[in-house]
């Protein structure tokens, strides 16, 4: 069965792309990854800054980790460029930290 479905997830796996997992992130009820996903966020947007001319982004469908536990191990960090998802880029750093300290419903 994993022969057959594994393929298809992977080929549709548009869910994982780096920007949607980080937007995710930011909404955890766990605050670390909210943290985490603060921290990748502001570093995307400083790398962006430090380079003179912007790379347009290719939105490509990432590889799975089907072995993941979370869904935040679901891609490779490491393998990925850093890019801001489109729906943060107009609020401001203290904003993006704001959601990172929002009390979660318990």
């Amino acid at each position: 069965m994993r022969a057959i479905f594994d393929p298809v997830i992977q080929r549709n796996a548009l869910f994982g792309h780096p920007e949607n997992v980080l937007l995710a992130m930011l909404t955890d009820e766990r605050s670390h990854v909210r943290k985490l996903a603060s921290r990748r966020i502001l570093a995307a947007r400083q790398q962006r800054k430090a380079k003179a001319k912007a790379k347009v982004r290719q939105f490509s469908v990432p590889n799975l980790n089907f072995a993941a536990t979370d869904y935040i191990d679901l891609i490779s960090w490491r393998d990925t460029d850093r890019y801001e998802p489109p729906l943060t880029k107009l609020a401001s750093d203290e904003t993006i930290l704001k959601l990172v300290n929002k009390p979660t419903a318990e």
